[in-house]
């Protein structure tokens, strides 16, 4: 642990320590250690006094009783054999050293043989213990201690290091030889050698890990293990075996099925390590010889590895099994290599997967070891009674650095575990079907820079299994969570964790998810989490965002995360600082008790659920297995509180049962202010945040907490009591609604916050409220005959840049900003120009949607094409759409009724405005659809983008660009040959030119020699907005009809064989609703104001009313008009409930076009869909505000419930 000398000084005791000589060091409040510097001689006294004589009482008494028998003083009678690199496993082994003929072993093996001999003797009454001399020992095979070589508990076995020596066991062989190959890099053969027919994955050199040759190339000081290459794009929503990649990424790569790619598939908590199959440099893409285990998104980060070709950087190494030829790049040798002699190069190759493993053993030790270099885990220690490994140094494994299973009384004590391929130390034991305990433990252990090949979920340690205890670890620079945590009965106390989620993102400092109801009784207490962020993508679900993709820490990471859902969990007298996005966090769990924590300078809180009812639907299924196989009596005897489960209904998660009660939340004028900056809607400091259904609210006890602001610093608290809306509230709001009655808004009075020393002083008022004060001085690691090394001194990492922000960005090629221009021919419109030319009818169609000026300018236009070709009949289909239903998403459903179906000649289509919020991967595959469904319905319809100007866009225009929206517009007008023409280039020139103002209020407007006004409010557009885009329009169709012949109908349809996203929407529908699906009381009624849209709706006021239908496809939602009154409704999917929806929003109090979504990404087959209307409202407080304010309210439009439904939407199509 990092030696800090700038911690205030204090008054507690020192570190507890076995030996009794003189301690420097003392335990300040914060958990960290302080040397015994410019302290007065008697405060310095009083602290060695106090801790003489101390021997420090173990969190599990597993551990001391250990201690006592394994590791004590030797009896006089007990057995000492030796072992040393210069021995003789001919002799005795009875000596330390050599003498004469006689001396100690030079294997372990030849020890291992002679303890067996000495226990089937009966020699080994009081013990032995095997001392290990300092120096190397290469292990070219396992090192098993079975049940042949155990102990007892009077007369344990030890394996240890002879005092004052550092024995090394390693499971590596020595590569020598290497030559000159090209500039730095080395070769060497291998034929001929041990190693011949290895294929090994690691390669150590002067002590570290090398890196297998990759592209691209490490950044050791990228604190989030970069670089990183990223898929540039996916052919589809469903793809797991292929992608496309950057310019950068394929090369002329030979023996391209060796390579790997190493991958976090969709979100930055998956991580797969999955074998090439093919790379096309040609087609930029990439296809992997097996599935990764999440549908591939665009912006996914990626390396790929093992590749001759890419062996450019200090470190790199490239096996070829094909030839048995090393290279490598020494990293500490560069521009020397021409003048090496071959003997001065050494690395070592991995030949063993496991070193160390005991297997059954019992009463046995293994003590004092570096144990380093093989492919699995370096210790495993497997079903086994009171075994251990302490002491010892566990580096450069593959595997884990301990990985202890089943057994009893067990565990890794005191040792520094850092560079392991997977996790620190997995921590297993006890049986869930009994619930018999294990008692198997990791304590007092420094763990660091771990999991660099099993990058998730590979913890500093894992827990699970039943009464297992992880405790006074310190865990730091961890690519994921610090420790996860599972099982039964289990505790996590005393650690600290700090500088973890560096790589990974949706996790936490500690992160729990068993998703079974039946997993509880676990603790969380007296830990410290501190710089726990999170690094991932800003947004997992739509990544790109203008063109590029975001990646930010910290990011969607808490301090103790309980996972969907966790159950029966306390969570205790733990500290937290430097977790900005949250401390705490309750997923969809019930029955959990939050007590006593402090949480410093974030958003203290969060308890949500309903998010996932098929989690809960999973997590109940194991208690009705349980019920089913005759177990549920012991769970029951053990949880009394399981009673309650049986009679709740298994699809609705819920929170009810959990509290969150006397904890302190603390806030500083600039602690926190990163996470509100990027958080400008709070309006001021989140404390904490209730997301849940209505129901649980009172069931949830939040009480007795001291929260603390600086009085010019508003605190806000968040609830959402579904099916309410979500509320902003302060303090006094929130108490309103009944929680915190007895809490306090209170400075808890901390001894010194601002070096973390976060004692409570005797007249903190937290203390008044039944905060107990937090044991500091026993929290971390602590000075023991046991550790590997004190004082513990941290290895650099992530500490060393501060509280650090990142913000990268991956800019997507194919999304630059598109150069803008007024008019883009491309395929024309040869079509309509040779129907006008003919002097034949037309139809022209607008299929358009907001709040622009559309209508107006489609008028216009018709207007002047009638007069400029009167002798040409024309018809005009107007179909646009208001109101809240923006956006080409919304509208795509109803181009086949509203437009195709009037067989137009050209259709204008002009939603780039309303997408301006839509990301490019959002807008092309409903563009698309759009383009797909016209043209495989007539191919010589002509089809025109149109881009209209919205306030904001002018700042792409001034350079010359187009906007994100009409971008992506363009590109897929390129794929398709569709000629556009972009409204805001005119009216962008115009303002630049100060001849229209983008926006004024009326009274501006009126101003004397006030040019005209674009619009008046920034929504609508003016009349003479509108007669600019007519003339644009005008002058762009007339370019168009009287340019080249453009492109016939036949390659447009070839067009559609070649889509440009495989993703798109062409079979987004409508379907209609006919009384066979209506059960319950119906009215089909005419749609009124809506008859643009709907042929009819389908009313019902009736609670219970359902609607029932099939289809074949993906995805289902239904298009309603809502209002005042609209119901909540429940939604079941091919006999799965999926949960209830509401639509409510602050202008629903006047009826509205809306969209209800039922499901999406569901598998392409067919569906049985159940919407019911239920009794109880809504909160409809919102909206009757606002109809107050717009004096509009009318009491009566707000009763009953109620559903007014015109279309089913559907990618898919009508089951047969």
């Amino acid at each position: 642990m990092t030696v800090r000398t700038d911690c205030a000084k204090v008054s507690l005791l020192a570190a507890p320590k076995r030996d009794h000589g003189e301690l420097p060091y003392v335990r300040c409040p914060c958990g960290y250690l302080r040397k015994l510097i410019d302290l007065p001689e008697t405060e310095v006294k009083t602290l060695q006094n106090a801790q003489l004589g101390i021997r420090r009482a173990s969190s599990w008494p597993a551990v001391a009783a250990l201690c006592a028998l394994s590791f004590g003083v030797a009896h006089a009678d007990e057995v000492s054999l030796y072992v040393a690199p210069n021995g003789n496993d001919a002799w005795s082994g009875r000596l330390p050293e050599a003498k004469a003929a006689d001396g100690p072993f030079v294997t372990l093996a030849r020890a291992q043989t002679e303890v067996r001999k000495l226990k089937a003797a009966g020699q080994l009454a009081d013990g032995v213990t095997v001392f290990v001399r300092g120096g190397s020992y290469e292990l070219h095979e396992i090192l098993t201690l079975g049940p042949e070589d155990s102990g007892v508990a009077a007369a344990p076995v030890v394996y240890r290091a002879y005092p004052g020596e550092k024995p090394v066991l390693g499971g590596a062989r020595k590569v020598t030889g290497f030559k000159p190959w090209k500039g730095d890099v080395l070769q060497c053969s291998l034929k001929g050698t041990a190693l011949e027919g290895t294929v090994f994955k690691q390669l150590f050199f002067r002590g570290e890990r090398m890196v297998m040759a990759r592209y691209p190339n490490v950044d050791p000081k990228d604190p989030h293990f970069g670089t990183w290459a990223h898929v540039a794009a996916v052919d589809g929503e469903a793809v797991k075996d292929h992608f496309t990649c950057t310019d950068d990424v394929v090369k002329d790569w030979t023996r391209i099925q060796r390579a790997e790619v190493c991958i976090h598939p969709a979100y930055g908590w998956a991580w797969n390590i999955v074998p090439v199959k093919e790379a096309n440099r040609d087609e930029r893409r990439i296809s992997l010889a097996r599935n990764v285990s999440y549908n591939l998104r665009v912006g996914d980060r990626y390396f790929v590895r093992n590749l001759l070709e890419e062996l450019d950087a200090p470190g790199e190494w490239y096996l070829d099994p094909d030839s048995w030829t090393l290279y490598f790049w020494p990293p500490t040798l560069v521009g020397q290599v021409a003048n090496l002699s071959s003997a001065e190069v050494e690395a070592w190759a991995p030949v063993v997967g496991t070193l160390v493993a005991m297997n059954g053993a019992s009463h046995v030790t293994v003590r004092g070891f570096t144990v380093e270099a093989c492919d699995g885990d370096a210790v495993q220690i497997d079903d086994c009674e009171s075994c251990v490994v302490a002491q010892s140094v566990i580096r450069n494994c593959g595997g884990w650095g301990v990985s202890i299973r089943a057994g009893h009384k067990s565990g890794a004590v005191g040792n520094d575990l850092y560079a392991t391929g997977a996790g620190g130390v997995s921590l297993n034991g006890g049986d869930p079907k009994t619930l018999a305990r294990g008692d198997n433990f990791v304590t007092n252990n420094y763990i660091h820079h771990i999991a660099e090949f099993r990058r998730t979920y590979n913890t500093g340690v894992n827990v699970t299994g039943v009464g297992n205890v992880a405790s006074h670890n310190l865990i730091h620079d961890c690519y994921h969570q610090g420790i996860l945590m599972g099982g039964n009965d289990n505790v996590v106390e005393y650690n600290v964790v700090h500088h973890t989620n560096l790589g990974s993102e949706d996790t936490g400092g500690l992160y729990m998810s068993s998703r079974n109801y039946l997993v509880r009784g676990n603790v969380i207490r007296h830990n410290v989490f501190h710089h726990v962020g999170g690094f991932g993508k800003a947004n997992s679900w739509t990544p790109v965002q203008n063109g590029r993709v975001k990646f930010e820490y910290p990011h969607f990471t808490w301090g103790i995360y309980l996972d969907a859902p966790e159950v029966g969990v306390t969570v205790f007298g733990n500290v937290l600082y430097s977790v900005p996005v949250c401390g705490l966090f309750n997923h969809e769990g019930r029955d959990n008790t939050w007590e006593n924590n402090i949480v410093i300078d974030a958003p203290g809180f969060r308890a949500s659920s309903g998010n996932y009812p098929d989690l809960a639907e999973q997590s109940y299924s194991y208690l009705k297995r349980a019920q089913a196989d005759g177990t549920f009596p012991l769970y029951l005897q053990h949880y009394p509180e399981l009673a309650k489960y049986l009679d709740h209904p298994p699809a609705y998660s819920t929170l009810a049962g959990s509290k969150f009660v006397r904890n302190i939340l603390y806030y500083t004028p600039d602690g926190g202010k990163m996470i509100r900056d990027r958080n400008p809607s709070w309006g001021g400091q989140l404390v904490w945040t209730y997301s849940g259904r209505k129901d649980d609210f009172p069931l949830f006890q939040f009480d007795n907490n001291c929260v603390y602001g600086p009085p010019d610093l508003p605190l806000k608290f968040s609830l959402t009591a579904s099916p309410d809306p979500a509320k902003l509230l302060s303090w006094n709001e929130w108490r309103q609604t009944g929680q915190d009655a007895h809490s306090l808004l209170a400075d808890p009075l901390f001894v010194d916050p601002a070096n973390h020393d976060y004692r409570l002083k005797p007249e903190s008022p937290a203390l008044k409220l039944g905060f107990k004060q937090i044991p500091f001085e026993k929290i971390g690691p602590y000075q023991d005959e046991l550790r590997a090394s004190w004082p513990v001194v941290e290895a650099p990492g992530a500490s060393a840049l501060g509280d650090f922000t990142t913000e990268r960005y991956f800019q997507l090629p194919g999304y630059e900003p598109v150069k803008a221009q007024e008019f883009v021919p491309r395929g024309g419109i040869p079509h309509f120009a040779g129907k006008l030319a003919a002097k034949k009818p037309l139809t022209v169609a607008c299929f358009a949607g907001g709040n622009h000026a559309q209508g107006g300018w489609f008028a216009a236009f018709m207007d002047d094409l009638r007069k400029r070709h009167p002798e040409a009949e024309s018809r005009s289909v107007l179909a646009d759409i208001h109101g809240g239903a923006r956006g080409s998403g919304f509208s795509l459903y109803r181009f086949r009724n509203e437009v195709l179906q009037h067989k137009p000649d050209l259709t204008f289509v002009d939603f780039a405005s309303d997408d301006t919020e839509t990301g490019a991967e959002s807008i092309w595959p409903t563009v698309e659809g759009i383009v797909r469904q016209a043209w495989r319905a007539d191919a010589t319809t002509d089809l025109v983008f149109v881009y209209a100007f919205k306030a904001g866009m002018e700042t792409d225009y001034a350079k010359g660009l187009c906007p994100e929206a009409v971008s992506a517009y363009e590109r897929l007008a390129d794929h398709y040959g569709i000629p556009s023409i972009n409204l805001g280039c005119r009216v962008a020139a115009l303002a630049r030119d100060g001849k229209l103002l983008l926006q004024a209020t009326p009274d501006e407007a009126k101003q004397p020699g006030a040019p005209p006004v674009f619009s008046t409010d920034g929504v609508y557009t003016s009349a003479a907005a509108k007669e600019l885009y007519a003339g644009a329009i005008a002058d762009g169709v007339a370019e168009l009809a009287a340019g080249a012949t453009g492109t016939p109908a036949p390659e447009r349809s070839r067009a559609l064989a070649k889509p440009f996203r495989a993703n798109n929407l062409e079979r987004a529908r409508q379907l209609p609703l006919t009384p066979a699906m209506l059960t319950g009381k119906w009215e089909r009624r005419d749609p009124g104001e809506f008859a643009k849209h709907f042929d009819a709706l389908w009313f019902t006021n009736t609670p219970g009313a359902k609607l029932t239908f099939r289809f074949k496809g993906t995805a289902a939602s239904l298009f309603d008009a809502m209002g005042p009154d609209t119901g909540r409704v429940k939604l079941t999917v091919d006999g799965q409930d999926k949960g209830i929806r509401q639509q409510v929003d602050p202008w629903c109090y006047y009826q509205r076009l809306s969209a209800l979504p039922i499901a999406s990404g569901l598998d392409d087959k067919e569906h049985l869909v159940t919407v019911e209307l239920l009794p109880d409202p809504p909160d409809r407080s919102v909206p009757i505000a606002e109809a107050k304010k717009a004096n509009q309210y009318n009491a009566k439009d707000f009763e009953g419930v109620a559903l007014r439904i015109g279309w089913i939407r559907v990618i898919g199509e009508a089951a047969e």
